[in-house]
C-alpha cells in the first residue's frame, strides 16, 4: 500500500508517465518529431532548463528525496499531457549519491589502479541496479579529466595521468551502467577541468595538438566506443571561451567530428553565462535552473532574431529521444542478493586497486608470527570515503574502517589489535615498544582536498563538500612523525596511505619498510585492506599516475604557492581576470621522461606477493596498414607461491616520428589473474589509428608510415620492459 502510495504521488507532483519503449532508432526519432510537433514554445523551452528559480529546486529537491525517494536532487523537463518524463540525475563517481542507501564504491582513482576493464563493467553495471531502484535515469559520476597535478581538489574522481587509461576504463563503466537500458550515462567535465579553486574563472589555453592528443581521446572513446548517452561542460574556459559556449568543443568536435548523438548540460550554476552562444554551442540544457534559458531569456533572443526556433528545436529532440530510449525507472527496493553483489564488487575493487609500492619482506603479516599489531593515526579509525559531495548515504556499521576491518579480521586469531592516534606520545611509545607489527595509516580525507564551491567575493561552502586544491604535496607532519617514530620502535612497520592525491614520499620513504596506496576504498575499504596485510588477497593495483620526487616538477595550478599568492587575497582584481594556464602536450610519466624529471614512482608500477616472468613478446605481423589493428603476444607466468594479478602494458615508441611525440605513450593493456606455476598467453590489441597524431596542416589526425618500437611489460620503468618492433606502410 506504501508503495502504491508513494508511486501515485510521484506521478502527481514529478508529472511522470512511462513510454512505453521505442525499438530502433529511426523509430526513436519519429516518436520524438511527433511529441516535438505537439509542444507549444513555452513547452519546448520547458524541456531544456532544470527547474524556474532557487525555491522550486529547493521544493522539488525534497519531493524527489523525501514523498517520492527519487535519486536525485536535481531534475529537468516533463510532460504530463505529452508523455514526456523528467530527466533525474544523481552525480557522484563513488555510486547513487541521493535518495537511499546505496553502495559506496572506492573512488575513481583507485579504480583506475585496477587496471581491469571486466571489473569496471561490473562497477557500471551495479551501479546501474541501484541508480533502476532510486528512481534515477542519469548517472552523472563518470570523470573523465586528467590528473594534471595531484594536488587538484578533484584527484579522486580521476582514472588518473593517462588519456588511454582513462578511455579504457571510462568505456567499461559506460557499457556497465547503460547495460539494463534504463540508466543513462553521463560524462564529465568536457574538457580540461582539473583544477578546482579557480576553476569559474581560468582559462586552460592549450594548442590544438594537445588538445586533440592529450585532453581529449578519454572522451572520444567512451563516446564512440560506450556509446555515450549525454556530456556535461565545464565550468572553466579553454583557450578563452568557457566550455558551456565552446561551439569548438560541443558542436565541431563532439557533434560533428565524433558522432555524438545524445544531449548536453551545464554544470551545476554557473555553467553558463549568456543565451545564445551556449545554444549557438549546443547545450541541450541549463542546470540546475533556469538563469539564461527562462522562457523570457529565449523569447527574447528569438524576437531579436539572435536564434531561431529552429535552433530550440534542435536541442529539444536531442533530449526527447534519449528520454525515449531510457523511460521512467520507480523506486524499488532492491533486492538483498543483489546488494550484496554489489557490496561484494565495491570490495573486489579496493582490493584489485590498492597498489603496493614498496616491500621490504615485511607483507604479507602472518597471524602465526604475530602476537599483537599496532594502528596509528587518527584515519584508522575515521571514515574516509572521500569528498562528502559525492558520497552514497551509507550507514555508518557499513563504514568499515582499518581498525574496524583488522579486527574482524583477526577475530578468531590470537592476535591483539590496539590503536593509538599518536597524539599522547608517552602512550604511543609504550604500545610501539610492545607491538610485534605497526601499521601506520596517513594521508588526506576531505578537509585537506575536495570539491570547493567558492562563490564571488571570496565566500566558500567548502566546509559542505571538500576544501579543493592542496596548497602542497606533503604529508602532514603529524603523519610523518608517525611513520619516522614507528619505524624506530618496530622494523615490521607497514605506511598505508589513503587520499585522491597521493603526496610526494622522498622526505619519509626510508623510514617505511613497506608502502601500501589505499586510496579511497569505498564502504568495505577496512575488510579490502585486512585481506592484502595479512595475505589473503594479492595486491594486484598499479599506479595510474606518476609520483615525482619534487612537486615543483608537476604542471602548477593557480591555487598553490607556485603562484606566488593565494587568489582569494587579491583585491579589487578577483582573479585577475582571468587566470590563464598552459596545458601542455607533456603531463605525468610523458612529461617526466621527455624532461629527464626524477620519479619515486613510475606510471604503471606495483608490486605483488608473488613473482611473474615475462616472455619474448612478438606481433603477428611486422607490417600494418592504417586500418589493421596489431596483436601483440607475449607468455606470462606466475612463478611464486601464491595467486596473483599481474597487468600486460603495451606502449608505443616514436623514435621515428617527424613531429615532437611522447618517449612513449601507453596504447593497450590487459589484465590477468593466474596461479602459482600457471602461464598464459596473452593478447593485447592496438590499432593503428591509435599511433595517430594531430596534423596541424591537414586538421586531421594522421599516421605517420614509419617504423614503430613497442614496449611491452608490467609498468612504464624501462627495466620492466621488452621491445618489439613494427612498421605501418
Amino acid at each position: 500500500m506504501k508503495k502504491n502510495i508513494i508511486y501515485i504521488v510521484s506521478l502527481l507532483i514529478g508529472g511522470l508517465c512511462v513510454i512505453p519503449g521505442v525499438a530502433n532508432a529511426q523509430q526513436k526519432q519519429d516518436k520524438a518529431e511527433e511529441i516535438l510537433s505537439k509542444m507549444t514554445p513555452e513547452e519546448k523551452i520547458k524541456e531544456i532548463y532544470g527547474v524556474d528559480d532557487f525555491l522550486q529546486y529547493l521544493f522539488k529537491s525534497m519531493i524527489n528525496k523525501g514523498l517520492t525517494n527519487k535519486s536525485s536532487i536535481s531534475c529537468s523537463g516533463g510532460n504530463k499531457k505529452l508523455g514526456i518524463p523528467q530527466l533525474l540525475y544523481t552525480d557522484g563517481h563513488k555510486g547513487v549519491k541521493d535518495a537511499g542507501r546505496w553502495t559506496a564504491f572506492p573512488a575513481t582513482s583507485l579504480r583506475g589502479a585496477t587496471f581491469d576493464k571486466e571489473l569496471e563493467n561490473r562497477v557500471g553495471k551495479a551501479i546501474a541496479t541501484e541508480m533502476e531502484a532510486s528512481g534515477g535515469t542519469a548517472f552523472g559520476g563518470l570523470t573523465l579529466n586528467l590528473l594534471r597535478n595531484p594536488k587538484g581538489g578533484r584527484s579522486e574522481e580521476s582514472y588518473g595521468e593517462d588519456s588511454y587509461l582513462a578511455g579504457a576504463l571510462g568505456t567499461e563503466l559506460t557499457k556497465g551502467v547503460k547495460s539494463t537500458g534504463k540508466v543513462m550515462a553521463l560524462a564529465k567535465h568536457f574538457a580540461l577541468n582539473s583544477i578546482e579553486n579557480v576553476r569559474f574563472d581560468v582559462s586552460a589555453n592549450v594548442s590544438e595538438r594537445a588538445l586533440r592528443e592529450v585532453y581529449l581521446p578519454q572522451f572520444r572513446m567512451v563516446v564512440q566506443d560506450g556509446h555515450l548517452d549525454a556530456m556535461m561542460s565545464a565550468y572553466n574556459k579553454v583557450n578563452g571561451v568557457y566550455c558551456g559556449e565552446n561551439k569548438h568543443l560541443l558542436t565541431d568536435i563532439l557533434r560533428n567530428e565524433w558522432g555524438f548523438n545524445g544531449f548536453v548540460i551545464s554544470d551545476w550554476e554557473n555553467g553558463i553565462y549568456h543565451t545564445v552562444p551556449s545554444i549557438k554551442a549546443g547545450v541541450n540544457i541549463e542546470m540546475p535552473m533556469s538563469h539564461f534559458y527562462s522562457q523570457d531569456s529565449i523569447m527574447a533572443a528569438i524576437d531579436r532574431k539572435e536564434i531561431t526556433w529552429g535552433d530550440i528545436d534542435a536541442l529539444v529532440l536531442q533530449v526527447l529521444r534519449k528520454k525515449l530510449e531510457i523511460g521512467v525507472n520507480n523506486p524499488h527496493r532492491l533486492d538483498r542478493n543483489v546488494r550484496h553483489n554489489n557490496e561484494a564488487v565495491s570490495q573486489e575493487a579496493a582490493e584489485k586497486g590498492m597498489v603496493l609500492l614498496k616491500n621490504d619482506g615485511v607483507l604479507p603479516f602472518s597471524t602465526s608470527k604475530i602476537k599483537n599489531i599496532l594502528l596509528v593515526g587518527e584515519l584508522a579509525k575515521y571514515h574516509n570515503l572521500g569528498e562528502l559531495g559525492h558520497i552514497p548515504d551509507v550507514p555508518n556499521y557499513k563504514r568499515i574502517t582499518p581498525y574496524k576491518g583488522l579486527t574482524s579480521f583477526l577475530k578468531d586469531s590470537k592476535v591483539a589489535v590496539w590503536y593509538t592516534d599518536g597524539k599522547n606520545k608517552e602512550e604511543f611509545e609504550k604500545l610501539a615498544s610492545r607491538a610485534d607489527a605497526i601499521v601506520v595509516c596517513a594521508g588526506f580525507t576531505s578537509l585537506d582536498q575536495g570539491e570547493n564551491m567558492h562563490f564571488s567575493e571570496g565566500t566558500s561552502i567548502m566546509p559542505l563538500v571538500g576544501s579543493g586544491d592542496r596548497y602542497d604535496m606533503n604529508l602532514h607532519q603529524d603523519d610523518i612523525n608517525l611513520i619516522n617514530l614507528s619505524r624506530r620502535f618496530c622494523s615490521n612497520t607497514a605506511v598505508v596511505l589513503f587520499g585522491g592525491g597521493t603526496p610526494v614520499v622522498d622526505q619519509w620513504i626510508n623510514r617505511a619498510p613497506a608502502l601500501l596506496v589505499a586510496g579511497i576504498p569505498g564502504q568495505n575499504g577496512g575488510y579490502a585492506l585486512a585481506n592484502i596485510l595479512f595475505g589473503k588477497v594479492n595486491p594486484s593495483g598499479k599506479l595510474p599516475y606518476s609520483i615525482y620526487k619534487n612537486e615543483n616538477d608537476y604542471p602548477a595550478i593557480p591555487y598553490s604557492q607556485l603562484y606566488g599568492q593565494d587568489p582569494w587575497d587579491v583585491k579589487d582584481n578577483r582573479f585577475q581576470n582571468p587566470f590563464n594556464v598552459d596545458y601542455g602536450y607533456y603531463i605525468g610519466y610523458t612529461l617526466a621522461e621527455k624532461k629527464n624529471i626524477p620519479v619515486s614512482f613510475p606510471f604503471g608500477y606495483g608490486l605483488s606477493y608473488t613473482k611473474f616472468a615475462f616472455g619474448n613478446p612478438s606481433t603477428d605481423k611486422s607490417a600494418y596498414g592504417e586500418n589493421d589493428v596489431i596483436k601483440v603476444n607475449v607468455e606470462v607466468a606466475n612463478t611464486g607461491k601464491m595467486n596473483g594479478g599481474e597487468v600486460v602494458q603495451v606502449y608505443a615508441g616514436f623514435e621515428n616520428a617527424k613531429v615532437d611525440r611522447p618517449v612513449k605513450a601507453l596504447k593497450g593493456f590487459e589484465k590477468i589473474y593466474l596461479n602459482p606455476g600457471e602461464s598464459r598467453m596473452v593478447q593485447v590489441e592496438v590499432p593503428v589509428k591509435e599511433l595517430a597524431y594531430w596534423d596541424v596542416d591537414s586538421k586531421s589526425l594522421k599516421v605517420e608510415k614509419i617504423n614503430y618500437t613497442l614496449y611491452v611489460g608490467s609498468s612504464s620503468k624501462t627495466e620492466d620492459l621488452q621491445k618489439v618492433q613494427v612498421s605501418v606502410q
